[in-house]
């Protein structure tokens, strides 16, 4: 069985975004690495796990800002108040 182990550079490539993000996502440990000497590494079989795994975690998200917004709208919230609330946690 061959294991394929990608470079930051490599996954930099994959999700289209800088290489300093991966080596900052590496270190915060975001993302699972692990060094070859002083280079470091990920597997591809990880990476592609956690790539699942943070899909998942955004629909989950999206259904419970929606089941939010419609608890909101029986409370008699309106969508003004729910952005507003929403743009203050996001700037948190």
């Amino acid at each position: 069985m061959k294991i394929k182990v990608l470079s930051p550079e490599e996954v930099s490539k994959i999700l289209n975004v800088n290489r300093w993000t991966i080596y900052r996502m590496i270190n915060s440990g975001e993302i699972p690495a692990f060094k070859v000497g002083n280079q470091w590494r990920i597997r591809e079989e990880v990476l592609n796990k956690w790539i699942g795994n943070r899909t998942n975690i955004n629909i989950e998200l999206k259904k419970l800002v929606n089941k939010m917004r419609r608890e909101a709208e029986i409370e008699g919230i309106t969508k003004e108040d729910i952005e507003k609330a929403i743009s203050i946690v996001r700037s948190d």
